[in-house]
């Protein structure tokens, strides 16, 4: 995975995980190829690395989007937990 400050900031209008000039903006460990409608992941952790323009006085807000695949008999259930520079949110 590259480092943060080879990164490019992430644009104000954000950058899909699919987008194929995603790897110019963030650095994504445990997620497989991208494909049109997203991408699987390929590992039971997932770490997304970015740079922000500038620090905003306010806060940011992270937007995420995302499906868990679940499948009658297999997967019953998925869970997500969400860390930010180390600390559980």
């Amino acid at each position: 995975m590259g480092e943060t400050h080879e990164l490019l900031p992430l644009p104000p209008e954000g950058v899909g995980l699919n987008n194929p000039e995603v790897g110019r903006y963030v650095a994504c460990e445990g997620l497989a190829p991208a494909e049109t409608h997203g991408r699987w992941t390929e590992s039971e952790t997932v770490r997304l690395r970015f740079r922000l323009p500038f620090r905003p006085e306010g806060g940011v807000v992270l937007r995420l989007e995302s499906l868990g695949y679940v499948a009658r008999g297999l997967v019953a259930e998925q869970r997500v937990e969400l860390s930010v520079n180390g600390h559980r949110m």
